[in-house]
Formats: C-alpha cells, sequence, structure tokens
C-alpha cells in the first residue's frame, strides 16, 4: 500500500459511488497485467468511464495550481483558522456534479494532494495489508466492505484495470486475492474468473529471481497463489 494513503483511509469512510458507465479504457497509473476485455469463456468486468477520469484529472491539474486551497475545503478541521474560498467550493462542486455524470465518486487524497476515484481508494486500503476493523475502525472498514460487495464486477474491473502491477516485488508486498476472496460469495463467477487471470500473473511473477535483500519473496508469492488456488477450485 502507498503509504500516503493510510492518511487519508478514515476519510472516506461512508461515500458511495454511482454505478459506472463500462469502457475499454486502460489510461491507469502504471502497466496493466492482462488484456482488460472479457472472453467468450468469462464475465466481461466493467471499469470507469475514459470520460470521467478525465474529469478527475482536470479536477486535479486545476488542485495543483491553487496551492493547498482544496485541500482547506475538502478537510476544514486540518485548517481551522482558515476558509476555502467561495469559488474553490463551487468548483470543486460543480466538478463533482460532472463526475457523477460519470459514474466517479471522488475521494480526497491528502498524502498525494489530489483527488482520486471512491472505487481505487477502497481497492487500495484491501490490498494493502492493513484491511481490518481493528486498523480502519469498524464503521470505516464496513462501509468498504459494503460498497465493493454491492458492485462486485466493477470492484475486480478496476483492479484488474487500473491498480493491478506485475513487478513480483509489488505483488508480493499487496494482498491482491484479498479482492476475490471479499466478493466471492456475491460473484463467484466474476471472483473466479479474476483468480484465474491473477494465477497467471502470480506464477509467472515466482519464476523470477527473488532479490537479494528480500529472500522471502518467493514464499509471499506463494502464499498469495494458494489463495488464488483455493478460490478457483
Amino acid at each position: 500500500m502507498r503509504p500516503a494513503l493510510l492518511l487519508s483511509m478514515l476519510l472516506a469512510a461512508c461515500g458511495g459511488e454511482p454505478e459506472p458507465t463500462t469502457t475499454d479504457d486502460t489510461s491507469g497509473s502504471g502497466e496493466p497485467a492482462a488484456e482488460h476485455g472479457g472472453t467468450a469463456a468469462e464475465p466481461e468486468l466493467p471499469t470507469l468511464s475514459a470520460e470521467g477520469l478525465a474529469v478527475l484529472e482536470r479536477m486535479n491539474e486545476w488542485c495543483a495550481a491553487q496551492d493547498d486551497e482544496c485541500d482547506v475545503a475538502e478537510r476544514p478541521e486540518a485548517h481551522p483558522s482558515r476558509a476555502a474560498s467561495g469559488e474553490t467550493s463551487g468548483w470543486i462542486h460543480s466538478h463533482r456534479e460532472q463526475l457523477a455524470e460519470h459514474g466517479i465518486t471522488a475521494v480526497w487524497d491528502p498524502g498525494r494532494n489530489r483527488f482520486v476515484s471512491q472505487v481505487e481508494h477502497d481497492l487500495w486500503l484491501i490490498i494493502g495489508g492493513h484491511f481490518s476493523p481493528d486498523h480502519l475502525g469498524p464503521d470505516v472498514h464496513a462501509a468498504i466492505v459494503e460498497r465493493a460487495r454491492a458492485r462486485a464486477p466493477l470492484y475486480l474491473g478496476v483492479l484488474m484495470d487500473r491498480v493491478l502491477r506485475t513487478d513480483p516485488a509489488w505483488l508480493s508486498s499487496m494482498h491482491v486475492p484479498n479482492v476475490p476472496s471479499l466478493v466471492a460469495e456475491v460473484a463467484p463467477d466474476e471472483a473466479r474468473a479474476v483468480s484465474e487471470r491473477l494465477l497467471a500473473v502470480y506464477r509467472g511473477a515466482r519464476g523470477s529471481e527473488p532479490p537479494a535483500d528480500d529472500p522471502h519473496q518467493a514464499a509471499r508469492i506463494d502464499d498469495r497463489i494458494r489463495t488464488l488456488e483455493a478460490l478457483t477450485d
């Protein structure tokens, strides 16, 4: 998990995200791990719309030019002696409405001083290694579980489209199988299909030579493989 996201996880407890538009967008940060379209043998998974993501990027470009004004607007409790201008608050509100038209809810990430989609924000928490009521708080944890299970195909699709990496170090550090495990009961076909695709990614990573400074990398990958194998049985 990116450390900056830990700070923001308590700020995004209960917001929902409208039903997204299915798209073939593959513009996620980093290289996607596999082709994203479904085949005749597996369910086709939705992802975030390219148009909506473009609105989100415009918001972040605008906020980057406003110093910390967006942080003041989104986290007034962190700036007790300041208030965001009406222009800033109005601009953010109008662009949130545009995002809603494209099925995206924006969550403010104070660690990176930018907006991210609710779905991606939740996914990074789910796979980051601290996804438990004890770490997040019971209300935050329950809200994420509810959102993920309510829109399981979307969460699985965004995982594969925008979050997953192929780097063995990343794969061994992140708990990616948490996502299909979390939604398997409500979306068994989709969870199984994603688990099969993830198995191919993890088995490919298992063949690489572990770095000298991380001799336990292969063992962690093997642990992820066993979890995925159980999900595909």
